[in-house]
């Protein structure tokens, strides 16, 4: 034990009751004036001390006083009994007390500091000759030094010494105070943000510091830390090396103002850093010249001497002067040290000594305390670890696929053939004995081990700042691990259970090793599970491989099923690797190939970064350059950053997406070869008999011998004897159990025991080893839990746990010191057991145990697609729970279509999930746009076609007109690039076309009026676009009335919320029109302009992009830069009306955009500065957005054709305006909706309306049909993603019928809780795994797509455990089901599938009423289905037939139109279930369809027979001479029976011929006389 917790027993207390917060409090000897206390601690401290060179001068001291004292200098420490009254009244002697429960007496004869004896005590040394009890002296006088010095260094550098830790509030240079959290520190003051050392913000150098009260007007106690010069008094750098603290407000640096909460807890800080100044001195003593300590110790442990190394010039001074002072203690020997000759001259250097000059005579060659001895024993407490030795040199193959094939034997392709037959295409070979020359000498668990000879890359990995390269650097060492090749196909022995393997790669760069423990944990399925720890490098790997084989037939897979997870344990991010598989062909014909085959992920759900990889077959016809070809990219969300390409043996190439170039990103070179690191391997003799080389060892020397057959009797000795152990634990009934690792009962993963995942800890953790295939880390100082004596405390007496540390200085025969204790420089991180004391005083004392939280769970948080950032970010708005949301609404000039329903259902169910699931307080703010060039547009081609309607102009007008109108409608046509709008144009011209040649037609054949009149009446509706475009343009500048621009779109805003509210879209909380808002827009495109982002021309207002994105705090197109100077969408975006030369022309560039249109003729137009116009399409969100929501939103939702220019046009117009660069911070776009694959577009007519949705399927329909499929990807909306929906809601629905109908089965009060079983607990385990992924799937961008799969597994697993209780006559248990029925519920309910209160299931009928229907309805149906099942059994019993049918009709014909199924059950009671009438109806329809179809493929079935026997009685009727006759074209001859002798050529037919045609002749002669038997039986009867 170190003296370093001397400090720890001065208790920074407060006089009255109460303590501050700290490790320690000074208790007694810190009451007096400030003066008087000075002058006593500094004396304690020099008595305390007295031993250094430096601090004291030593005393005089009789070494016949000195005896040896266990309350000072620790278990093994030496120093008086009794303190003398100098120590009393310096406080000491109380201060023992206080910490020992038995009070030591004092007594002032034995008032020195002695070294080992007391003249007044009796002992064999004073027997002694003088000179041995010198000698004696001398030797008690040197351990005692070094002891001293050995503890001051040790002291110094314990991280535990703490004087006083708490919070206190500080001033910065903007005179505003900020609460940090301070831990004092002899000599040093250090600032945290937070407790428990997290967010460092500076160091405080005490040595360079005066400390004075600050007088305060507020409440509390201000002190005052200060260098009386103005210099700095901040360190450099950080306790663990950190060169930047975190962000806060300026602190001053040449002082620092400090608030307390009370006085008492001012004052008590006052004493505290009184005490730490003068041990300040201490700390520059202990610090050693730059070749010393950096040589005993890492230089991340070095924090400290760092730190005092860091500051001015001047402050270097006094270090380096007192590292001088230190050494000459250190090397200091006392002139009496040899004051006997006869010592001197029994010393072997007393000639050197002779030499010396007389100055020199005081000092000693030898010196007391080495430094580099006591660094020796502070760090190097070597641990027990296993034995390990420099594993022999390494095999390679070569490169290409010369090592990939190899040409098998004659004697080995019999094995093969002999194993091969015992297989059929898609085996598991995973049972197969295979022969042995294929086998590489070493097991599967060593071969998963060569993934790491570079696992330096992973140390570099850890120093990565950016996650980018991170990921990159993860990818390097994870395709580092192939290039290692065998000689030859060849494949590692399959483990045996139970087996294991260790090793470890020494890191020369940063003098750290990489442990590797595997084990096989099962046979069948075979798994593997790994361990690789590297803590000093913050790295570690976990895993399980189930290892299949599969065979294809002239190929075979080996697979590996499992994933890895790589931890970076300083940055708490895991990485989720896969495998490829060895893909072996040739087994047959061909060359014998192995090659390595399929897509791997290397995935980082913290980053978003996501690596893929193709490991690709070399192709039937590739070369050479096709083998170990690979293909992949870097992805950070759904943004591809870097693409990979190359050779997995050879070079790989990166494509960086962002930066433009390409790179060489691997190469396996001899230099890449020579850097692979040293693997130790454990001594074969310290091995256990389930080792891999151990186990294996009969086996491999049998091959590397060439002796086949030894090699196969020595693995089957090893196979029959693992069947052999299974066997007996089967009989047995016990399981096995891995030693190391452990099955996670939830995730079924493996995990080892003894993973460490706590970052490396360079100030106490010493070195990381193994043993017993444990893997601990040697540490510098533990806790050790033991029982403790009460401690006196201001208020009551108190009890605590306590670790060995703060017993320093009591009486052994008090504290009794746990096993080991001594060791506390180097103890092992693993707890030593507590040592028990039985005596009746310790039971008397015994209190309740202390107690400690579950550690905590990690919990998903809810990250969010942004479309600002393109990817998943989380989601913190900025007001805490509450939400500003705005919703981009209609452009209501048409029927609203699927398109919309696309948007806003989707939106209803992230808002609807926000807030009654994660309990946002959503606001939720939507527009309607209801003045736009559309609907301007629209309203006037309406009005001018009724017009035109209205005045029924005779044909030969009409023709005239809708020809004019073709020729203006052909510019058109020929004008437009796009393929798709052309093609609907073309459908229109054709139409009309036609239309209008059948009119023409009847006009010149002169046919009737009616006639002529009807054809007119069908031409105007086929062009009633293109006419209505052309009248738009002849008359529409003539269109005054404004009122008929605001009729359209009230009655199409009418019909839209018609459509929301048969969805079930809730209403937004404000909506807003366009027409309404006027004046705030007119005043926001005001202040843009006043900004300096907006111009006046020609009485339009333009956003001046250039401008604005040339400015420092902003930057135009943020959602979508690459399609800045689109000016399609531009023009788009700007309206029909708008981009005509003229308007164009007054633009400063083609990219600014109208803030305000002036209104031509035919449109409306309000007041504005700049004269009439009205707003701009973009302007009209921002400015109704800014007045409801303010300067900024959290959430900006709509359609992901609005991202540009729309919502970037917003962005730039409104940060202009509030001048900001956050005027929204979370951008969702929902995605796309096609038509059956086809892009959906009311402008090509190519999109159905929500009533004619609504027509086919249910508002609920189409909910679980968006639901099933990701909110931000394309949905393609045809029939059968809408039968998914319907097949989906009638699977739950069915679950929720069944589940009622348990739960109405009759039973008391206390029935319905029945006892849990295995089911039930496994059902219950599923249950919270598929809640579990539920949430987290929500917290992934509310993934509802996963979250629908994790539901209809959850009630496909309740099906099953229901059917299962079912079949064993047994009722499943009410109350789970019921848990889960409500919990499905409640989901669908927060998604908006379900309406209304009914408490489980859809609702049944119509309207509010059904609930009641169904409890009032129920009991009815419950004893009609009783006396129905009743007159059942009776029927049965009876062979009553009709009464069966009777009962039959009423279940299949009666109930269902009333709304009511029956399900009857053998056996079990009849279900009754309420159920929509039109969904009964169908079923029955569809059930009826299902008979007939059964009963026509019958029929069909039945016929065929009879033709194929009538067909077969044809042939048998045919005489066996008259067969071949009729075949003249095939033969030409024939013998008297019959029988073809010469083929149509007159060619005589072959002995092979003749032998097919006479097995046919035979046949049919057989079946002749068949026939001639029939015939001969049936005219016998």
């Amino acid at each position: 034990m170190t003296p370093i917790h001397r400090y720890q027993r001065f208790k920074l207390q407060k006089e009255g009751s109460g303590n501050c917060r700290g490790r320690s409090t000074l208790e007694g000897h810190l009451r007096s004036d400030k003066k008087t206390h000075a002058v006593k601690e500094d004396h304690v401290l020099r008595r305390r001390f007295s031993l250094c060179s430096g601090l004291a001068t030593p005393q005089k001291i009789d070494p016949r006083k000195l005896t040896r004292n266990s309350s000072f200098g620790g278990y093994n420490g030496i120093s008086p009994l009794t303190p003398d009254s100098e120590m009393e009244n310096n406080g000491f002697s109380a201060l023992t007390d206080e910490v020992t429960s038995t009070p030591i007496s004092s007594s002032k004869s034995d008032s020195k500091l002695y070294n080992g004896y007391n003249k007044d005590c009796v002992s064999h040394i004073s027997k002694l000759t003088k000179k041995e009890s010198l000698k004696v002296q001398k030797k008690n006088y040197r351990q005692e030094k070094k002891r001293a010095s050995k503890e001051m260094l040790s002291a110094l550098k314990d991280p535990s010494v703490v004087v006083m830790e708490d919070w206190l509030k500080i001033r910065g240079t903007l005179k505003s105070w900020t609460r940090f959290w301070c831990v004092l520190k002899p000599g040093v003051l250090l600032i945290y943000k937070t407790p428990n050392n997290g967010q460092w913000v500076g160091t405080i150098l005490l040595n360079t510091c005066e400390l004075i009260e600050r007088p305060s007007k507020k409440d509390g106690f201000c002190f005052k830390l200060f260098h009386p010069l103005d210099q700095s008094i901040w360190a450099v750098k950080g306790p663990k090396g950190e060169n930047v603290g975190s962000i806060t407000q300026p602190l001053p640096s040449s002082y620092l103002i400090f608030r307390a909460a009370s006085e008492s807890d001012g004052r008590c800080w006052m004493d505290a850093l009184e005490l730490a100044l003068r041990c300040s001195s201490l700390l520059k003593r202990s610090t050693v010249k730059d070749g010393d300590l950096n040589n005993s110790m890492d230089a991340t442990q070095s924090g400290l001497y760092s730190l005092l190394r860091g500051f001015s010039p001047t402050h270097q001074e006094c270090f380096d002067s007192s590292n001088a002072e230190l050494a000459s203690h250190i090397h200091y020997k006392d002139v009496d040290m040899y004051s006997d000759k006869s010592d001197r001259e029994n010393d072997p250097r007393h000639d050197e000594l002779e030499n010396d000059t007389i100055d020199k005579s005081s000092r000693s060659e030898e010196s007391d305390t080495d430094l580099s001895e006591i660094q020796g024993e502070m760090s190097r407490k070597d641990p027990p670890e296993t034995t390990y030795m420099v594993e022999d040199s390494e095999d390679f193959g070569e490169i290409g696929e010369t090592t990939q094939a190899e040409t098998v034997t004659e004697e080995n392709k019999s094995l093969m053939w002999t194993v091969l037959k015992q297989l059929r295409p898609g085996m598991d070979l995973s049972r197969v004995v295979l022969p042995t020359f294929i086998l590489e000498p070493r097991s599967f668990l060593d071969k998963l081990s060569d993934y790491y000879y570079h696992a330096d890359l992973l140390s570099q990995a850890a120093l990565e700042d950016n996650a980018y390269s991170r990921m990159k650097q993860v990818l390097r060492w994870y395709l580092s691990g192939f290039y290692k090749k065998p000689k030859g196909l060849k494949k590692p022995y399959n483990p045996i259970l139970g087996e294991t393997f260790r090793c470890y790669w020494c890191h020369p760069k940063t003098d750290s090793r990489t442990f590797y423990i595997a084990e096989q944990v099962s046979h069948h399925p075979p798994i593997s599970a790994f361990y690789i720890s590297n803590r000093k490098d913050n790295f570690c790997i976990s895993g399980s491989i189930l290892a299949r084989s599969k065979f294809y037939g002239n190929s075979m897979s080996a697979i590996l099923d499992g994933k890895a997870q790589l931890r970076f344990l300083n940055r708490h991010e895991d990485y989720i690797i896969t495998m490829p598989y060895a893909h072996c062909k040739g087994l047959l014909y061909g060359t014998l190939t192995l090659e390595m085959g399929g897509k791997i992920t290397i995935e980082c759900e913290k980053t978003q970064y996501k690596a893929e990889l193709e490991f690709k077959l070399k192709p039937f016809l590739g070369g050479s350059d096709a083998v170990n070809q690979i293909a992949g990219k870097i992805t950070l969300g759904e943004e591809t950053q870097a693409t990979l390409e190359g050779h997995w043996d050879r070079d790989v190439y990166i494509h960086e997406k962002n930066a433009g170039f390409s790179a060489k990103f691997w190469s396996v070179t001899s230099e890449i070869r020579k850097q692979r690191l040293v693997r130790h391997v454990v001594c074969l003799e310290e091995q256990d008999d389930f080792e891999s080389e151990r186990l294996w060892q009969q086996v491999t020397r049998a091959i590397k011998n060439r002796d086949q057959e030894q090699a196969t009797l020595e693995k089957f000795i090893l196979e029959e004897a693992q069947r052999k152990a299974a066997k007996e634990r089967n009989d047995k009934h016990e399981e096995w159990v891995s030693r190391l690792f452990q099955q996670d009962v939830v995730t079924k993963n493996w995990r080892y025991k003894f993973t460490d995942v706590s970052p490396w800890d360079p100030t106490n953790d010493i070195i990381q080893f193994e043993k017993d295939g444990i893997i601990q880390t040697n540490t510098r100082h533990k806790s050790i839990t033991f029982k403790s004596t009460d401690v006196i405390s201001n208020s009551s007496q108190t009890r605590r746990q306590a670790s060995v540390q703060e017993y320093i200085g009591c009486k052994t025969s008090d504290y009794p010191a746990p096993k080991g204790s001594q060791n506390t420089e180097s103890s092992c991180s693993t707890p030593e057991p507590v040592q028990d004391d039985s005596s009746d005083e310790a039971k008397a004392k015994r209190t309740q145990p202390p107690w400690a939280p579950p550690p905590e769970v990690k919990q998903p948080e809810l990250r969010l697609y942004n479309s600002l950032t393109r990817r998943k970010e989380i989601f913190r708005p900025q007001n805490g729970k509450r939400v500003l949301w705005y919703c981009c609404g209609p452009t209501v000039y048409d029927a609203s279509h699927m398109g919309h329903a696309r948007s806003y259902i989707s939106f209803d169910i992230l808002r609807r999930i926000l807030m009654n699931y994660f309990k946002y307080d959503v606001f939720y703010c939507m527009n309607i746009t209801d003045v736009d060039d559309k609907i301007i547009k629209r309203a006037r081609q309406n009005h001018l076609f009724e017009q035109y309607k209205e005045k029924t102009l005779p044909p030969i007008q009409l023709l005239q007109d809708i020809s004019e109108a073709l020729k203006s409608f052909s510019v058109k046509f020929a004008e437009t690039t796009d393929p798709d709008k052309k093609q609907m144009l073309q459908k229109v011209n054709q139409a009309v076309e036609s239309s209008l040649k059948s009119l023409e037609e009847a006009m010149q054949q002169a046919l009737s009026n009616g006639e002529i009149t009807k054809r007119a009446k069908l031409l105007l509706d086929d062009s009633k676009d293109m006419l209505s475009d052309w009248l738009d343009v002849q008359f529409g500048s003539q269109v005054t009335d404004n009122s008929i621009f605001s009729t359209l779109p009230k009655y199409w805003e009418g019909e839209y919320h018609k459509d929301m509210d048969a969805l079930n879209v809730l209403p937004a909380d404000v909506l807003t029109r366009v027409s309404e808002y006027v004046p705030e827009i007119v005043q926001f495109v005001k202040q843009v302009v006043d900004n300096g982002y907006g111009y006046v021309s020609n009485g339009s207002v333009y956003f001046d992009t250039v401008k604005f994105d040339s400015s420092e705090k902003h930057s135009y197109a943020k959602l979508v830069p690459e399609a800045v100077g689109d000016q399609k969408a531009l023009h788009e975006g700007e309206g029909d009306l708008s981009i005509s030369a003229d308007r164009l022309s007054e633009k400063h560039s083609p990219n600014d955009f109208a803030l305000w249109k002036a209104s031509k003729p035919g449109e409306p137009s309000w007041d504005s500065p700049w004269g009439k116009g009205r707003p701009g399409w973009h302007i009209e969100c921002s400015a109704m957005a800014g007045s409801i929501l303010g300067e900024s939103m959290d959430i900006h939702g709509g359609g992901f054709d609005l991202r540009f220019p729309h919502h970037d046009n917003e962005l730039a117009q409104s940060e202009a305006y509030f001048e900001n660069d956050h005027w929204v911070r979370y951008f969702l776009h929902t995605g796309h909706l096609t038509i059956a694959g086809c892009k959906m577009s009311k402008s090509l007519k190519n999109f159905i309306t929500i009533k004619d949705a609504l027509n086919a399927n249910t508002g609920r329909q189409l909910r679980l049909a968006f639901l099933m499929h990701s909110w931000k990807d394309t949905l393609d909306y045809s029939s059968n993603t809408m039968e998914s929906a319907v097949q989906y809601e009638k699977f739950l629905n069915e679950f929720f019928l069944n589940v009622k109908d348990i739960l109405r089965s009759p039973t008391d009060i206390t029935g319905q809780y029945e006892r849990w079983q295995e089911q039930e607990l496994t059902l219950n385990n599923r249950f919270y795994e598929k809640k579990t992924a539920v949430h987290k799937a929500l917290c992934d961008n509310i993934d509802t797509h996963t979250v629908m799969e994790e539901l209809r597994s959850l009630v496909s697993q309740c099906n099953t455990y229901t059917a299962a209780k079912k079949s064993n006559k047994q009722l499943p248990n009410r109350m789970l089901l019921r848990s889960i029925a409500l919990y499905l519920t409640e989901m669908l309910k927060i998604f908006g599938a379900i309406e209304g209160e009914e408490p489980i299931g859809f609702p049944v009928g119509r309207g509010s009423q059904s609930l009641n229907v169904e409890t009032t309805i129920m009991p009815y149906l419950k004893v009609l289905s009783g006396f129905r099942e009743n007159v059942r059994q009776i029927a049965r019993e009876k062979k009553v037939s009709e009464v069966l049918q009777l009962c039959d009709d009423v279940r299949d014909d009666i109930l269902p139109e009333l709304g009511v199924r029956f399900e009857d059950h053998e056996g079990l009671p009849t279900v009754v279930k309420f159920v929509d009438r039109e969904t009964l109806l169908k079923e029955r329809e569809e059930k009826k369809k299902i008979e007939e179809e059964k009963k026509r493929k019958k029929e069909e079935a039945a016929q065929k027979k009879r033709e194929q026997e009538a067909a077969k009685l044809a042939k048998m009727k045919i005489p066996p001479s008259e067969l071949f006759r009729s075949e003249k074209d095939k033969y030409s001859k024939f013998d008297d029976n019959g029988f073809p002798t010469h083929d149509a050529e007159g060619k005589e037919l072959s002995k092979g011929q003749t032998k097919k045609l006479r097995k046919l002749y035979e046949v049919q002669e057989e079946r002749y006389n068949e026939y001639l038997r029939t015939l001969q039986n049936s005219s016998t009867n």
